[in-house]
């Protein structure tokens, strides 16, 4: 405890105390104003010395955790804890600032244990960021490029993990006479492991029909913004959910975000928006094309889209897209080589996803 004391009178009134036990650092005034690092001690101060206090030492003095003061007079200042005077009980005194100080000790102990936890979250932090984007190289070396023709339909895909935090998924499945691909893109791991959970049971009831795609952006909407609750910063959420009938070779869906469907056809077949899911309107999303026999689509996520905007390569997509004699698994390739052959860290700036489609030449199509 420090005593900032007027003469002798607070260690006189301390002097009536039997196994007195209170630890006293006496400073005077000008000493206490220089004095650093004491912002955690309990001061003691008689009301003489408190009233000759000037503005920039009764700052220093509001900042402190509590003080304690000697006089006569009703003083009221923010942090004042306790007050006595001459006449006061001596022991209860001394029992109220033994409490005091208990308090004070416990509250500082406490705060170095939270300087402690601290740093092993930050440690922690550190290290989990490190595995996070272990397990992403690993998704990214173990995630297929190619899928097997479905009819007359060719579907390739290509990801790479970025350091951004957050991530994407997609995932493509056949039913009956329907493909259908869910493609997202988040700020947030949680809300990457939700999308998958919710894109699971989908798959699970084996219904591929506008309404029931509907309905899982709608799910995956609500999911997102009871996360978002609990987040200081709001989550970003892009979707795009979509379905190809293998008989017409129509393909609806929604899309909320900034990706991208680049046709062969020299025509932007998809082309998304601004929205954060959180806030769209579903019906707002939807969108509806036909696939021609020999065209290819290429559907890029928003992560590909900045990556590529961040590391401009020197060519644009479109060129390799519109060369029919360039095999569509040597497209893949050529975007995510020139997107990581200058990044030593063998990441990309965000996760980044890029599906392809083709339509054979001999394609039946129902009209």
């Amino acid at each position: 405890m420090i005593i900032i004391d007027n003469g002798d009178e607070i260690q006189k009134f301390f002097n009536q105390i039997e196994n007195f036990e209170l630890a006293l650092v006496r400073l005077d005034i000008d000493t206490f104003e220089l004095a650093q690092g004491i912002k955690d001690e309990l001061v003691l101060m008689h009301l003489a010395e408190f009233k000759k206090l000037n503005i920039a030492q009764k700052t220093k003095l509001n900042e402190h955790r509590g003080v304690v003061l000697f006089g006569d007079d009703t003083t009221i200042i923010e942090n004042l804890f306790y007050s006595f005077h001459k006449e006061s009980n001596p022991q209860l005194v001394h029992q109220n600032l033994l409490l005091l100080e208990s308090v004070f000790k416990e509250n500082i102990i406490l705060k170095s244990q939270l300087f402690s936890m601290n740093k092993e979250i930050s440690n922690l932090m550190g290290s989990v960021e490190t595995e996070l984007l272990r397990v992403k190289k690993f998704y990214e070396n173990n995630t297929p490029k190619r899928y097997k023709g479905i009819k007359a339909l060719k579907i390739l895909s290509k990801y790479a993990a970025g350091e951004s935090i957050g991530g994407e998924f997609f995932d493509i499945f056949e039913d009956q006479s329907k493909v259908f691909l869910l493609m997202s893109d988040t700020s947030s791991y949680l809300a990457s492991s939700s999308i998958l959970s919710l894109f699971t049971a989908f798959k699970l009831e084996k219904n591929i029909s506008l309404e029931a795609q509907k309905n899982l952006v709608l799910d995956i909407k609500n999911d997102m913004k009871e996360l978002s609750l609990n987040k200081k910063k709001e989550l970003k959420v892009s979707v795009l959910a979509l379905s190809i009938d293998l008989n017409s070779y129509e393909v609806e869906g929604f899309v909320a975000g900034n990706f991208r469907g680049i046709s062969s056809l020299k025509i932007d077949k998809l082309q998304g928006n601004d929205q954060n899911l959180i806030h769209a309107d579903i019906d707002d999303l939807a969108f509806k094309f036909n696939l021609d026999r020999g065209e290819r689509v290429l559907f890029l996520s928003p992560g590909l889209t900045k990556s590529w905007s961040q590391l401009q390569p020197d060519f644009m997509i479109e060129e390799l897209i519109n060369k029919s004699n360039i095999k569509q698994i040597d497209i893949l390739d050529e975007i995510f080589f020139q997107l990581k052959k200058d990044r030593s860290s063998g990441f990309l700036p965000h996760d980044a996803s890029a599906i392809m489609m083709e339509v054979q030449k001999n394609a039946i199509i129902k009209v």
